[in-house]
């Protein structure tokens, strides 16, 4: 009998020791969390997106109950900061505020370190949209029917702008798509395409609304198509790519926000359901309208199948364009 007395208490002993240390773990979970978070921004300080990042990290704490700290990790066109996140612990407390369709290898000369589908986990899909075909205003257009038959009577008179591969390799898809014969000249930033505009050297831009409100509030560029499968919310009355008989042609990007892969699915929830309620916050309904974006939000998975869709248009838009990363 003092046998199974001693048995049965080391037994009551070790399923004790074996709670202690399950418990805190499951406790921390369910608490989450307990800590501030860290925020992190692939660009720098005072960029657009660290603007939207800085909005959503002071609706972050006030839904989350804890500070979020917004670091700032510019480079290599989000690598840096995807590579960072990565390699974070999986634990909830270090996110990325970054759509993720530009993390592709199509866009990279060199091997990327991070697929982000492989390496980080959704968390939230913030928002969506396609990118815009400006036209010069003094252009005898209506829509972008009429824009590529002027095109076509003259092939090779005209001549469009980018600063960006994937505005770059959206007018080449057109290009394609149409048979049109337009040169491209790149520009450095988006100031030199308005200058050139206004002096006439191109007829046309892709791009989005966020940059060019002011070209646009002059009078002295239209938007006639936006490249993507629904309207925009703010200007409803330029029809899409597909409408207009060119289904196909599309600019599709997204903002959302990630983890580090293999961050708990409890931990992900939390946050899912912690930003879904930052995005009826005032503040952030009105930033991503005037971003000319659509707000979304809903469930993780949106934002993966997003930037997977992206991944795989872009790189089809490449072998088009015959786009080369440098």
């Amino acid at each position: 009998m003092a046998v199974d007395h001693a048995r049965r208490g080391a037994l009551v002993t070790l399923a004790s020791a074996l709670a202690v240390g399950v418990a805190p773990a499951g406790a921390q979970t369910q608490a989450f969390p307990t800590k501030p978070i860290t925020l992190i921004v692939p660009f720098a300080a005072g960029s657009a997106t660290d603007t939207g990042a800085r909005l959503f990290a002071r609706a972050m704490e006030q839904e989350l109950g804890q500070p979020v700290i917004v670091d700032n990790k510019a480079g290599g066109s989000g690598t840096v900061a995807a590579d960072y996140v990565a390699r974070a612990p999986a634990d909830g407390y270090t996110l990325m505020f970054l759509g993720g369709g530009s993390l592709t290898q199509t866009f990279f000369s060199r091997k990327l370190n991070t697929d982000i589908v492989r390496d980080l986990a959704p968390v939230i899909q913030i928002s969506r949209g396609s990118l815009f075909l400006f036209v010069r205003s003094d252009l005898p257009v209506n829509n972008v029917r009429d824009f590529i038959e002027l095109v076509r009577k003259e092939p090779g008179k005209y001549n469009y702008a980018s600063i960006a591969a994937s505005q770059m390799m959206t007018m080449e898809v057109l290009k394609d798509r149409a048979k049109l014969q337009i040169a491209h000249i790149p520009y450095k930033s988006l100031g030199q395409v308005f200058q050139a505009i206004e002096a006439k050297d191109v007829v046309a831009y892709v791009g989005g609304v966020s940059g060019s409100e002011a070209m646009l509030q002059s009078g002295k560029v239209r938007l006639i198509v936006v490249f993507g499968d629904e309207r925009n919310l703010i200007y409803p009355d330029v029809p899409t790519a597909a409408e207009s008989g060119l289904p196909g042609v599309e600019a599709p990007y997204s903002q959302g926000i990630w983890a580090p892969a293999k961050t708990p699915a409890p931990v992900i929830a939390r946050l899912n359901s912690a930003l879904n309620a930052v995005l009826k916050h005032p503040q952030i309904v009105e930033f991503v309208r005037v971003s000319g974006a659509t707000l979304t939000g809903g469930p993780p998975q949106r934002q993966l199948e997003s930037v997977k869709f992206e991944h795989e248009y872009w790189a089809r838009a490449a072998k088009v364009s015959n786009f080369t990363p440098e």
